[in-house]
């Protein structure tokens, strides 16, 4: 399984260190690699497919610990259908509903990369919102705001 996540670098270490224990503790030993000055580090863990529900609640959980620090689900290998479970958490509603409103303008008809980073439906309960919402999200104080909340 390869995966990957991106934390600032002042939680580089302790978060690998906790990762590392993560899968460890699991029996499901990483091998890792990191991008040392940009806090993206790699993880490839080897595993039998009888393994894979533990091999994911491991790699669901190195996630948790990145977002915690600060971080971001992906650091390069992009969101894709992995890691879009995880967008929510990373984004916050709001934002993911921005979005998806970009892509419906962009792409109304749903043909580049469908069903990838995120869903286009309301299935996971993200209230619509109205274009005014939207412009005032996009162009309004809270792209500053959602700017310093992710700790660029």
């Amino acid at each position: 399984y390869p995966g990957d996540c991106c934390v600032p670098l002042s939680s580089l270490p302790d978060v690998i260190s906790q990762t590392e224990a993560v899968f460890n503790g699991c029996g499901l030993p990483p091998i890792m690699c990191c991008h040392i000055a940009d806090g993206n580090f790699h993880l490839l863990v080897p595993y039998n497919e009888s393994e894979r529900a533990t091999m994911m609640a491991c790699d669901k959980k190195a996630v948790e610990l990145a977002l915690a620090a600060g971080g971001t689900c992906t650091g390069e290998h992009g969101v894709g259908l992995g890691k879009m479970k995880y967008m929510k958490a990373e984004h916050g509603d709001v934002h993911v509903q921005v979005m998806r409103n970009i892509k419906k303008a962009i792409d109304p008809l749903h043909i580049m990369n469908p069903g990838k980073i995120f869903t286009m439906t309301d299935e996971e309960a993200v209230p619509s919102m109205s274009t005014g919402e939207v412009s005032a999200v996009v162009d309004g104080p809270s792209v500053a705001a959602a700017a310093t909340s992710a700790k660029l």
